[in-house]
């Protein structure tokens, strides 16, 4: 009874909502299966279809590594990021946007990127909105050509997030 209450509570249609909204029909369909399965089968049965299914939906783009490259131009910070950015990633990720100086403009660039999961993409997100609001300056450029659907309407949002 306890794990019902629980589960009932993290069951957030705000979430499955910002979800779609944000990446697409896939990661809402992940999530309903898991809660279908929580539901129907057991706990243990339903977060491991959920981990599964999103693993086989990173699994084309983990060969594509993510390479990270900043450095210091004109008293900016450009930050590139090239490859595939899917979960694995966020430490990466985190690990140099927090270690970026104070003080100075952050250009993301991702003219490289081929693919961005919904974890990496609310991850850099939560990451502009925090620095945004200290008063940071962040320019974010996006890919050259859409390699995957998802991306031009992420780094819409991500533009949106800093104007």
């Amino acid at each position: 009874a306890v794990l019902l209450v629980t589960g009932w509570r993290l069951i957030s249609l705000h979430h499955v909502r910002h979800l779609f909204e944000h990446h697409g029909l896939v990661p809402v369909g992940i999530w309903a299966v898991t809660v279908a399965m929580v539901v129907l089968q057991d706990l243990l049965v339903g977060v491991a279809l959920g981990l599964a299914l999103s693993i086989l939906e990173i699994l084309p783009y983990l060969r594509r590594k993510l390479v990270i490259r900043h450095a210091e131009v004109d008293n900016e910070i450009h930050v590139r990021l090239r490859g595939a950015v899917t979960c694995k990633d966020v430490p990466a990720l985190l690990s140099t946007f927090e270690g970026l100086p104070d003080g100075r403009k952050v250009n993301i660039i991702g003219k490289h990127l081929f693919y961005m999961d919904h974890t990496s993409a609310e991850t850099i997100s939560e990451w502009l909105r925090r620095e945004t609001k200290s008063g940071r300056n962040i320019e974010v450029h996006p890919p050259r050509t859409a390699r995957h659907p998802r991306l031009k309407p992420l780094f819409a949002r991500f533009s949106a997030e800093v104007a």
